[in-house]
């Protein structure tokens, strides 16, 4: 009975150990299937996403390819037609300044003629030869005509200073000239008399410097504004 039971013990250990190891070696092989499935799965994933874009890049660059090649014909197109566009706007524009230079001139022409009669008629009542006939008096002093001389110049000079508006500036230029050249004669001829002298003698001297200087300046704007008229109308 004693001997039995020690090789029955070792019979059900032996037999538990071959039952457990079998296990443990299915249980291994079955681990590492499953492990190398795991693999293969994986795998698997990776090159179906590397298709999944392979896929998208060959249907979006295609598409990115026409969407630029469509903005960059389309800029072009916008490009020339708003250049289109600004010419044809230019032209009207043109038009629309040469119809109300049109209107203009029929409003303006009299008035600016008529500016450069009044500008005419200055020049000519300020002029020594005019100027003197209306404005000697005798029993004045050379003083006082001086006084009365200048400030005759100078009143129609301000009572025409608006025809500037209508005149160009040289011709402006040459009958303000005519105005300062005028009364630097009359003070030049008054300085050269006496204290106690004449009116007559005043315009006398007036006379000797206008001749002197050859060129007078009334003249010169007169010629001024004769030839500008001659241009414009």
């Amino acid at each position: 009975m004693t001997k039995i039971l020690p090789f029955f013990k070792y019979t059900v250990v032996e037999g538990y150990f071959s039952f457990h190891k079998r296990d443990s070696i299915n249980f291994s092989l079955h681990s590492f299937g499953w492990g190398f499935a795991n693999i293969s799965d994986i795998c698997s994933n990776e090159k179906h996403r590397t298709m999944n874009w392979d896929i998208i890049l060959a249907a979006t660059i295609p598409s990115l390819i026409v969407f630029a090649t469509a903005y960059l014909l389309l800029r072009v197109f916008m490009k020339r037609h708003m250049a289109i566009l600004r010419d044809i706007q230019q032209d009207e524009q043109k038009k629309i300044l040469a119809r109300i230079q049109t209107e203009n001139k029929k409003v303006v022409s009299p008035l600016r003629l008529q500016a450069y009669e009044r500008v005419v008629l200055l020049l000519e009542r300020i002029s020594p030869n005019s100027l003197l006939l209306r404005s000697v008096e005798s029993g004045i002093s050379a003083t006082e005509m001086r006084t009365k001389l200048i400030n005759a110049i100078r009143s129609e000079y301000e009572h025409n200073l608006s025809q500037q508006v209508y005149l160009s500036i040289d011709a402006w230029e040459s009958v303000k000239n005519a105005k300062e050249e005028l009364i630097k004669v009359i003070n030049t001829a008054h300085g050269e008399l006496q204290e106690d002298a004449t009116a007559r003698e005043l315009a006398s001297k007036v006379i000797e410097h206008t001749v002197q200087r050859g060129n007078r300046p009334v003249d010169v704007a007169l010629i001024t504004i004769k030839q500008e008229i001659q241009k414009i109308f």
